[in-house]
């Protein structure tokens, strides 16, 4: 849900980048566009709250074609990320 992350952004508006943006911007290719490979490069990372109803969620490990399972809380503990009521069910 866009107008939910941007409001936990504290943004009016936000969209999702394209895919040459998002190359760009990363350094990374599509499919290894992960939050784990930008860790310290400066990308503010969030993960739904709903996450933490989970033992395990999965996400590209950041090289194209591997996945990892982490625990939601080691995911955060690792990115940094901030947790927020962003998804739509």
């Amino acid at each position: 849900d866009l107008k939910a992350l941007a409001k936990a952004v504290g943004l009016k508006k936000i969209r999702m980048a394209t895919q040459a943006d998002a190359e760009r911007l990363t350094g990374l290719q599509k499919g290894g566009i992960s939050a784990l490979a930008l860790v310290n490069k400066g990308f503010k990372v969030f993960l739904d709250s709903s996450a933490a109803g989970f033992d395990q969620i999965a996400m590209s490990a950041g090289e194209r074609g591997v996945q990892v399972q982490l625990a939601p809380q080691d995911f955060v503990r690792v990115t940094g990320a901030r947790t927020a009521a962003i998804s739509q069910v």
